[in-house]
């Protein structure tokens, strides 16, 4: 069995990993084409090509423009700690702050620098917490205007205390954490 991809740009363009050719009454000739480098992606549509040569010129065109103008920005990925939270009533007095997905943005080049993030947790937290359990979110600014924001979630459970370590806790006295 012997398959031909018919997205020529598959050979031609670094970076490019697919993704449909087709041909449609409504939009005729088309492509989508998604393609990557380093932490930017991007996706290109060309509907209604005249032809061939110019439905992959002008693919490879947009792909140019967008790597060359835009750039993506990786705030926060699953399992790194972004802070810690207080938490009431549990066996641990605070609780890491993570994210479940890839956090990020992609913004003109020129303000890239100016790219902020936030987390927003209520505390304290009320124990006991589930780890991936959603406790806020994060905010990804650029000045005051909000591009972006995501669940945060506990990063681990915290179990409710019990009466013996939460007095001791109210007196002062070292408690075995077992």
């Amino acid at each position: 069995f012997w398959l031909t991809n018919t997205n020529k740009l598959v050979a031609w363009y670094e970076g490019v990993d697919g993704l449909k050719t087709g041909l449609t009454d409504e939009s005729g000739p088309s492509v989508v084409v998604t393609a990557r480098h380093d932490d930017d992606r991007f996706l290109v549509v060309i509907l209604g090509a005249p032809d061939s040569d110019t439905r992959w010129r002008e693919a490879s065109r947009l792909l140019d423009w967008a790597f060359a103008t835009f750039d993506s920005i990786t705030v926060a990925r699953p399992g790194r700690p972004l802070a810690e939270a207080r938490v009431a009533g549990g066996r641990r007095l605070t609780v890491p702050v993570v994210v479940r997905d890839v956090v990020g943005v992609t913004v003109p080049k020129d303000e890239a620098r100016g790219i902020t993030w936030a987390v927003e947790v209520s505390e304290p937290l009320a124990a006991p917490l589930a780890g991936g359990q959603q406790v806020g979110r994060i905010v990804v600014r650029r000045g005051d205007r909000e591009l972006a924001s995501a669940p945060v979630v506990a990063g681990q459970d915290v179990e409710r205390a019990g009466l013996p370590l939460l007095m001791a806790r109210l007196f002062g006295w070292t408690w075995p954490m077992r």
